[in-house]
């Protein structure tokens, strides 16, 4: 989801499975590694990532970007 906020458009990504720890996704060792590749990338791009357990299981990951 996409959501307009004052000059920033912020992004929410939630994942409704078993959840993981962010702290344990390390930066991928080869090309050819695929697993947290994507939470990397978002790390990559975005200043501001925020990465929480959802209550019910799974996993929301914040970040924006400004607009203006």
């Amino acid at each position: 989801m996409a959501t307009p906020e004052d000059s920033r458009l912020e992004f929410k990504v939630v994942d409704r499975a078993g959840g993981f720890d962010p702290a344990q996704v390390k930066a991928p060792d080869s090309e050819l590694a695929e697993g947290g590749i994507g939470l990397q990338i978002i790390r990559a791009l975005f200043p501001e990532v925020t990465v929480e357990p959802n209550p019910d299981g799974g996993t929301t990951v914040r970040f924006a970007v400004s607009v203006g």
